[in-house]
């Protein structure tokens, strides 16, 4: 038996160790290192850390073993290299990708790139071009002065770099008609606090402006929201960090026939006091709302069937939340944080409230629209105060009972 449990084990390690390789194969050829991506099905590639001070150019393929190469990963401190030669075949640039090149002169970005990311070029000032404060590598914006307020990018530009803008504080964006990659992230996350106006060259196929809204036109997706933005009637969704930073966006109506707000989409909206959802919402992702620090309600329109965690994390001023009877998990983390909160409106397909729902809020009611009871995080302290939904007036421990008064919940009292 002992011995049978030996080889078990030793098969077992034998087959994570082949699990581990199938994941991430690394293949010295030469000068460059090929690394196997499952997931993806094709090839990072990377400087032979060998050759990394001598190297003077170099000509990456487009395939390795059969496989598409896509990803450009470590080339950085490559100080004699000054020329590279990319395949069609490439679609990302990592960080710091050709950092300190410092003499790389000469690349051409393929058409397939569709992301470069922070600081893949930074130190390269050979290869970087600077027009009026924005910094290009090719047809790809990558970089700006921080002192910019309004920001054109020129036309022929195909692609914006992630965090280019970072550490702006621009009030103004204008997109050129040839550019078609473009994300929230390139525009950036924590600099926009200002950004009031964005506008889209007419003409562009992948994206236009309307509202002062960057709008994708295939999907009806808001990528980047700002101020003063005022969102058409057929925007669907709202995407991953569109209105991050807006910090003097203070109120907001989403249109009806919206279905989707992603994840992080009001992050550090932090003088947003109201925000209207339509009945057409049915997602809701993680932390959309996170440090909303002056959201003071919230009603979740029916058709929602999920709060994510951190939905609503660091609200600290938000005192009311309804749920809708569409509603069955409340994740853990979705409202830590919010000191303030007083009410909630639980609906009946909830079973469990996690730990964080509830931790740290004294003064916290919970009218849960369920008549059988709620089951509470064991190590929940203090333990909040449940109400049970009763219309009728209850005949003995009217204290443990509420119905709806003129719209608003209220507990029942012996003398009603």
């Amino acid at each position: 038996m002992k011995k049978t449990i030996i080889v078990l084990i030793l098969l077992l390690l034998c087959f994570i160790s082949l699990v581990a390789c199938e994941k991430e194969k690394e293949n010295e050829t030469g000068d460059l290192i090929f690394t196997y991506n499952s997931y993806r099905d094709d090839y990072t590639v990377s400087i032979n850390p060998d050759v990394r001070w001598s190297i003077k150019a170099i000509t990456i393929p487009a395939t390795y073993d059969g496989k598409p190469i896509t990803f450009i990963s470590d080339f950085s401190y490559c100080t004699n290299l000054f020329q590279v030669t990319l395949p069609d075949s490439i679609t990302h640039i990592g960080t710091n990708a050709f950092l300190n090149c410092t003499n790389l002169s000469e690349i051409k970005l393929p058409e397939s790139l569709v992301s470069i990311d922070f600081d893949a070029f930074l130190g390269c000032n050979n290869l970087i071009k600077t027009e009026g404060g924005l910094s290009y590598v090719d047809n790809w914006l990558v970089d700006c002065d921080p002192k910019i307020t309004e920001i054109q990018v020129r036309s022929g530009t195909v692609g914006i770099a992630i965090k280019a803008f970072d550490g702006c504080t621009i009030t103004s964006l204008s997109i050129p008609e040839e550019l078609k990659h473009i994300s929230t992230r390139s525009i950036g996350l924590d600099t926009c606090s200002k950004l009031n106006i964005i506008t889209v060259a007419k003409g562009n196929p992948i994206y236009h402006s309307n509202g002062n809204c960057l709008i994708e036109t295939s999907t009806n997706t808001l990528v980047r929201g700002c101020n003063t933005s005022e969102i058409p009637s057929y925007v669907t969704t709202i995407g991953e960090n569109a209105f991050c930073s807006s910090k003097n966006l203070k109120h907001i109506a989403l249109p009806h026939g919206m279905t989707t707000i992603q994840a992080y989409a009001f992050y550090l909206c932090s003088n947003l006091k109201s925000i209207t959802l339509p009945n057409s919402l049915t997602t809701i992702e993680r932390c959309a709302f996170y440090h909303c620090t002056n959201l003071k309600n919230i009603i979740i329109p029916d058709g929602v069937t999920s709060i994510p965690r951190m939905t609503f994390a660091n609200c600290t001023n938000l005192s009311t939340v309804i749920l809708p009877n569409s509603v069955t998990v409340i994740e853990n983390s979705t409202f830590d944080g919010c000191t303030s909160l007083e009410a909630i409106i639980v609906p009946a397909g909830v079973k469990y409230l996690p730990l964080s729902v509830t931790d740290h809020y004294t003064s916290l009611t919970v009218y849960y629209c369920g008549t059988n009871e709620l089951y509470l995080d064991p190590f929940l302290q203090p333990t909040p105060k449940i109400l049970y939904y009763k219309e009728q007036r209850p005949t003995e421990n009217h204290g443990d009972y509420w119905r709806y008064v003129e719209g608003v919940p209220t507990a029942w009292c012996a003398n009603d």
